[in-house]
């Protein structure tokens, strides 16, 4: 049996006990449970199997030699998202000797999730990427000027996902209107053994603010029967003093253009202030690689584009479009034209020119209706969608 803390920085929230996998007993500390995790409450166990990394990863089990429970617990559940961590009961730990943001961590230009080298003086033992969330293969590394950069890669042999957090990062860059966006970049990197393309960002979050994803304020509340879970978090948000109407706006708009199938609740959300608990503001756009038909085989085109599912707070990605307020906060005379997409895509060796030629055709179509958008016209409406259902595009 292993006893622990939950811990916030230096702050003792709860203690446990542990054996094979399973809380025996936990203790919630009543002087410090205001910074007990949102929605999980004094829920260990549940926190405990969010806080690893997925069994779903790409590539995992060929890269990890303990489960990604064992993994996180080796790692004390630390994370580059924000203050939690384990402390062993008994240990000297405390948060200034293993918080990542100020202790630099060993790692390699690869993406593969592995811990086998050798103790590197200076460097802690304790590695982020042991609680990163999703599917696709990712990882923390820090660069040269000390930035801690996440680096992922792409489900398939195509660097689509990747092509497109360059894409959208190229949109929020040239667009009139700033709302705050996380720059991705292009970048070689190994996995598996093999060099691929995929794609880097710098870390958004600090020692004083830590990342509050949508889906914990949801489940932190009763949402009203009158309101969608979406709006029920803008209230949240706006119920704390965060302005965050236009930055939302603003996101659903691009995401429309790009054909972002996958804003779910676990991809945006609030920056908190660690001392105070205080919501700052929204975190910066993020997480915009499942765009650009990236794992589709035929590519749709004309009316076809407007009845495209989507993981989000609706099924159809024009609904969407329907909780914007400001639908002229977006300028399209300032978005990427056809040769930027052209060259951006030719970076991808496996993908044929008549793909990109119809995917760029796509992105035309999708201009074209979201002008009709900004025009008054409700894509998602039965007239607008009859209207367009006599034209049939192959």
């Amino acid at each position: 049996m292993t006893n622990y803390f939950l811990m916030h920085k230096d702050r003792k929230l709860l203690a446990f006990s542990m054996e094979n996998g399973a809380v025996l007993s936990k203790k919630v500390n009543p002087l410090e449970d205001r910074f007990l995790p949102i929605s999980f409450g004094s829920d260990i166990s549940r926190w405990l199997k969010n806080r690893s990394v997925p069994a779903t990863r790409q590539g995992l089990s060929k890269t990890v030699p303990l489960d990604p429970f064992e993994l996180m617990l080796a790692n004390l559940g630390l994370s580059l998202t924000d203050a939690y961590w384990l402390k062993p009961v008994g240990s000297s730990y405390t948060w200034d000797s293993v918080n990542l943001y100020a202790n630099d961590f060993r790692d390699t230009m690869s993406l593969d999730l592995t811990d086998n080298r050798a103790d590197i003086a200076g460097k802690t033992n304790f590695l982020p990427s042991a609680s990163l969330k999703g599917d696709l293969a990712k990882k923390w590394l820090i660069d040269e000027h000390g930035t801690r950069v996440l680096v992922k890669g792409n489900h398939s042999d195509t660097c689509i996902q990747s092509l497109s957090e360059v894409f959208a990062t190229e949109i929020y860059r040239t667009q009139p209107y700033p709302i705050e966006y996380t720059p991705y970049s292009l970048i070689k990197i190994t996995s598996n053994g093999k060099e691929i393309i995929g794609c880097k960002c710098p870390n958004y979050t600090s020692d004083v603010l830590e990342f509050i994803p949508a889906i914990d304020i949801v489940n932190s509340a009763k949402c009203p029967n009158d309101m969608n879970y979406f709006q029920f978090y803008i209230r949240c948000l706006e119920n704390n003093h965060v302005d965050c109407r236009d930055f939302y706006d603003m996101e659903i708009m691009v995401d429309f253009i790009i054909t972002n199938t996958d804003r779910h609740f676990h991809n945006f959300g609030v920056l908190r202030n660690t001392e105070t608990l205080q919501f700052v503001k929204p975190a910066p756009v993020f997480d915009s690689g499942n765009s650009m038909f990236y794992k589709s085989e035929h590519i749709p085109l004309g009316e076809k584009l407007l009845n495209i599912d989507v993981t989000s707070f609706y099924k159809k990605e024009v609904k969407l479009l329907s909780q914007v307020k400001n639908r002229g906060l977006l300028d399209v005379r300032y978005l990427p034209g056809s040769d930027y997409v052209y060259n951006l895509l030719k970076r991808d060796p496996y993908l044929p020119e008549e793909k990109i030629c119809r995917m760029i055709q796509a992105y035309k179509d999708k201009i074209k209706f979201f002008e009709d958008f900004q025009n008054g016209a409700d894509l998602w409406s039965y007239n607008y969608l009859k209207q367009h259902a006599h034209h049939n595009p192959v």
